[in-house]
């Protein structure tokens, strides 16, 4: 007997915001699936089929907006005190300053409000700034899972029971850190036209030499993720299982015996990285995976019919 169903599943957006204090979309998913059930041979085998397709949209994502923030405002905040507490040794100017807020100087303006960044400075003349991520920043990411499954159930006697079942699944991202992503677009230019700044204003690591590490590398991890399967999903799963019983009749009365074989497939851990013309990004070739697992059980059981009013009596050992 065939059997169809396709539902929506909206849910709460929990407050979330992006970088300027827009609320975003809350997450919202659908469902359809598909299903075909058989019996045959008098009902000794039972086959299921069903098909199902998954997606789901603005589902909260990865970390990455509340790194990229605090990069910006510590950037920020170290050139804007350098010149007050080092003025002999600051090497950044005001013209580097502004090129660092080019074509964003709006954008800026509200996060700076948005973040409670401010810079002050005491009775001894020392400048100190401070910023505060909002509460609810975040960021999405948008799944498709599609698959199928397959179970089967034989009774070759009354006694004796076969149970096997296939699933296939694949679960894939797309649209993954959209907020990130963005704002990266947005400031990228600046931090390169920059490069060889001091992070301090002053001396030390500069923005070309501190940021491929800690901002467009973990960008460039996530937006490889767009089109591959989730982290930690096994993309095929086996499961048989047998039990038999010997009755309520016999010197084996109320005995049972089973096993179960359980196989599932490697699963992908992350991705390496490679540079090539001086650029990292994701290999996503050579995908870091968690082996292929097979588990077997075997049990043994009794069961004592009617112990007293009706209560069954039962005991099993694995």
């Amino acid at each position: 007997m065939p059997s169809a169903r396709d539902w929506e599943n909206p849910r709460a957006g929990a407050g979330r915001i992006d970088n300027v204090g827009r609320t975003l979309a809350p997450p919202t998913g659908t469902t359809e699936e598909f299903g075909v059930n058989l019996a045959l041979f008098d009902h000794k085998l039972s086959l299921r089929w069903s098909r199902f397709e998954t997606s789901a949209a603005y589902v909260t994502g990865s970390n990455l907006i509340n790194n990229e923030m605090n990069n910006f405002f510590n950037l920020v905040g170290a050139w804007d005190i350098a010149p007050i507490n080092s003025p002999d040794l600051v090497v950044v100017t005001a013209a580097d300053r502004a090129r660092l807020v080019q074509g964003i100087e709006s954008t800026v303006a509200t996060m700076k409000e948005l973040f409670n960044y401010s810079v002050s400075t005491n009775a001894q003349g020392v400048a100190t700034f401070s910023f505060r991520n909002p509460t609810g920043l975040s960021d999405t990411t948008d799944f498709v899972a599609k698959g199928w499954e397959m179970e089967a159930v034989y009774n070759p006697t009354r006694s004796w029971r076969i149970f096997l079942s296939v699933a296939k699944q694949e679960t894939l991202q797309a649209n993954v850190a959209p907020v990130a992503t963005t704002w990266a677009d947005g400031i990228r230019a600046n931090y390169d036209a920059l490069a060889g700044k001091p992070l301090n204003g002053i001396s030390g690591q500069t923005i070309g030499q501190a940021f491929p590490g800690a901002l467009y590398g973990p960008l460039d991890q996530v937006r490889a993720q767009t089109g591959t399967q989730a982290f930690d999903q096994r993309k095929w799963r086996v499961n048989l299982v047998t039990n038999y019983s010997f009755g309520n009749d016999g010197p084996l009365a109320g005995w049972n015996v089973g096993g179960a074989l359980r196989w599932q497939d490697k699963s992908i851990l992350g991705y390496p990285t490679v540079t090539e013309g001086g650029v990292t990004r994701p290999d996503l070739a050579n995908a870091v995976t968690a082996p292929a697992t097979t588990n077997a059980d075997a049990w043994i059981g009794y069961v004592r019919r009617n112990v007293r009013r009706g209560v069954d009596w039962r005991v099993q050992l694995n």
